[in-house]
């Protein structure tokens, strides 16, 4: 939340203790635009795309141990050959034909290799463990040292700023290789999907979402595809959503953001809004009266932690905590211990 910058504004200005009313002041932000933590998918043709902090990568496989390598590779029932180069820096090159493999960290113990799954095996070490593989060269014996590779190469978008004001960036899909596209949508689904919602033809994959913004709250992430509900696009606010996590195809209402406010009487007043944080004090330090709505993001859960305070400095304090397992009440009174706590799973929907 952009609070505690009222303050700062009234002593610059020279208008203490008078209070300072800020809403809609240009200075201040409706939301904290920290992105959602990175995650990943898997695209139609088997790679992974990465989405961290707006930028789009993509992987090889997982199992793909000649985009590992950076050669394409042929099992011909005596040993491995090397066909071609898929990088032009790979250790190998066309011709090679793999016997043996020994791994470089710890003892070094050779084994013979016949096909393809004698490698895959140390797959698992991708990014870290170089191995020496025995290979036959132009009639010639030779140990080649290679790095088993997994490095995200960037994957060139655009990104649109039409769904800014609600704290999300968006790749018009259409401009993504459709192999690089989420792995459960593909050409044929989305045509059926924006038929069967009455939708034009423009989707959206969600590159970064802030971490306050109205979106995420209500469950929008990083690399979900998003479609226009209407010909007016994005500047409509009903929005139908294909989740990359497997969800079925959800409808997303977001109403315009609220401009944050502010006010502030020195050692008498305070009140601070924003989209993620309400907070109102009457007297220093809470003394008569403060109220408390807080929202935050638990990465542990991928959900929301919605925390409500009321207290009286001296007298009492009472706090309720909701999380997506729970809710717990506490309540304090003239600093005696807490007492009638509560806590009770949530009921599912």
């Amino acid at each position: 939340m952009t609070r505690r910058l009222i303050r700062p504004l009234t002593r610059l200005l020279g208008l203490a203790p008078l209070a300072l009313l800020a809403a809609g002041c240009s200075s201040l932000e409706p939301f904290d635009w920290t992105a959602l933590p990175s995650r990943s998918v898997t695209t139609l043709d088997g790679r992974v795309l990465e989405a961290s902090d707006g930028e789009l990568r993509v992987r090889h496989a997982p199992d793909d141990l000649g985009a590992a390598l950076g050669v394409g590779l042929e099992e011909t029932g005596d040993g491995v050959l090397v066909t071609n180069r898929l990088r032009a820096d790979a250790e190998l090159v066309p011709g090679d034909r793999i016997r043996a493999v020994a791994a470089v960290a710890g003892a070094a113990v050779e084994s013979p290799v016949e096909g393809v799954a004698d490698l895959e095996q140390w797959l698992v070490a991708s990014g870290w463990l170089e191995l020496d593989l025995r290979v036959d060269r132009d009639g010639s014996e030779e140990v080649v040292r290679v790095l088993l590779r997994n490095e995200a190469q960037p994957v060139p978008a655009v990104t649109s700023t039409r769904a800014r004001r609600w704290g999300i960036d968006l790749v018009d899909l259409r401009t993504l290789p459709e192999g690089a596209w989420p792995g459960r949508i593909d050409a044929d689904d989305m045509e059926e999907l924006v038929t069967s919602t009455g939708t034009n033809l423009r989707a959206y994959l969600v590159s970064r979402i802030a971490v306050d913004s109205p979106a995420a709250y209500r469950g929008l992430r990083p690399l979900d595809v998003v479609l226009e509900v209407s010909s007016d696009g994005l500047d409509a606010t009903r929005l139908v959503v294909v989740g990359a996590d497997g969800r079925d195809p959800w409808t997303l209402e977001l109403d315009e953001p609220e401009s944050p406010a502010g006010a502030w009487i020195p050692l008498l007043f305070e009140y601070e809004r924003d989209e993620s944080a309400t907070l109102l004090s009457i007297g220093p330090r809470d003394e008569i009266l403060g109220l408390s709505s807080t929202r935050s993001y638990d990465a542990d859960t991928d959900g929301y932690v919605e925390r409500r305070v009321v207290s009286s400095y001296a007298l009492f304090d009472y706090t309720r905590t909701s999380t997506p397992t729970g809710t717990q009440t506490t309540i304090e009174v003239l600093g005696l211990p807490s007492f009638g706590r509560l806590w009770r799973e949530r009921d599912d929907d």
